[in-house]
């Protein structure tokens, strides 16, 4: 209910907007221009993979130090078990450009999920219009317009890479930057305490306390905020859960807890609600690297974001050839071995993996 009334506050806000498809573009792209006449993103050339996916923008405006355009994705096609947006990190997957000539990184949200630092995804039925937010990194400030953001986008009808349809490109051309008055430039602090969170104004908080944009954002209730946030240079990276709460107006830090162990050439997946018994848990999986022996090691964690308490369950892999000396050792942290319903749940995600390697018998 609360989703579908969020869409329709955005559907009253974009009802004088109707892009046109107008069929020009080539390995089965479309190309949709915005009505020249009814709102401020006229001009505005927009390209989807395929005519089936529709757009419709809302905003752009600066965000702290970033540019984001908050717009709507709508399927009228067949139902995608898998809609993938890639991120800049997924080299020369993604970027944006300034009227200066600057070039950017960028990074999208599709629905409720945040996404990794590569991509963001999630299923996308028929005809359920679902939100989305594209970032742009550190624009400058003198920029007045975003004249290009490319986002590479595939989608599929199962979980099969054979069920592929599609694989495109999203694209933005002449998106104005919408200037602010000095008020409601304001920070969220500065704007009551009542104010109704989403999760772009959830971004901007981290970003003015932290100085950085996080990588996943969960909206718990409108006084409590989960992020995932990378944190340390790219020799020593490490995960963080970081909760944020509301006190008399002012968002303060309840609780900082690292997930896993994460180093160079590690990378967070699955980062998605889980309910377990009663409580829900934010699970994630965090695989690192080895080295020329080809190990590795899997964390399969949940979050409380009662207790702000982190629960993993090791998973490492080495090879060996010594006789009787297994190549995989499984490892719960104290939190887990206290815990025997939270420990069955995270083995069996453990041993339905594809990317676990089990024991030599």
């Amino acid at each position: 209910k609360k989703i579908n009334n969020a869409l329709d506050q955005v559907n009253k806000t974009l009802e004088q907007v109707n892009n046109k498809v107008s069929g020009q573009g080539t390995d089965a792209t479309s190309s949709q221009k915005s009505d020249q006449n009814t709102n401020p993103f006229a001009n505005i050339i927009i390209t989807t993979p395929t005519s089936d996916i529709k757009v419709q923008i809302s905003s752009c405006r600066f965000y702290g130090n970033d540019v984001v355009i908050e717009y709507v994705l709508t399927n009228s096609g067949q139902d995608l078990k898998s809609f993938i947006m890639e991120n800049s990190y997924q080299l020369g997957r993604a970027s944006g450009y300034d009227n200066l000539g600057n070039k950017y990184n960028v990074k999208s949200q599709f629905g409720n999920n945040n996404g990794l630092d590569h991509r963001t995804l999630g299923e996308f039925p028929s005809n359920i219009p679902i939100k989305t937010y594209t970032r742009i990194f550190g624009v400058n400030a003198n920029a007045t317009q975003i004249n290009l953001v490319k986002i590479a986008a595939k989608g599929y009808l199962t979980t099969s890479n054979s069920s592929k349809l599609f694989d495109g490109e999203v694209s933005f051309k002449n998106v104005p930057i919408q200037k602010e008055s000095t008020t409601s430039n304001q920070t969220i602090t500065d704007s009551g305490c009542n104010e109704t969170l989403n999760n772009v104004k959830a971004n901007d908080i981290y970003y003015k306390k932290f100085g950085r944009t996080p990588e996943n954002v969960y909206l718990i209730n409108n006084e409590r905020i989960f992020y995932y946030a990378q944190r340390g240079d790219e020799l020593d990276k490490a995960g963080w859960a970081v909760v944020l709460e509301k006190k008399d107006c002012i968002w303060k830090i309840a609780n900082e807890t690292e997930l896993g162990g994460l180093v160079l050439g590690s990378s967070i997946d699955s980062l998605q609600l889980a309910k377990v018994g009663n409580r829900l848990y934010i699970y994630y999986e965090a695989y690192m690297t080895g080295g020329s022996a080809s190990n590795f090691d899997i964390y399969f964690g949940l979050y409380d974001f009662n207790t702000c308490k982190n629960y993993a369950l090791d998973y490492t892999y080495y090879p060996t050839k010594e006789k009787g000396k297994s190549d995989v050792t499984i490892t719960p942290d104290n939190n887990l071995k206290a815990n025997q319903e939270l420990l069955n749940f995270l083995t069996n995600k453990m041993n339905r993996s594809s990317r676990i390697i089990k024991p030599k018998k």
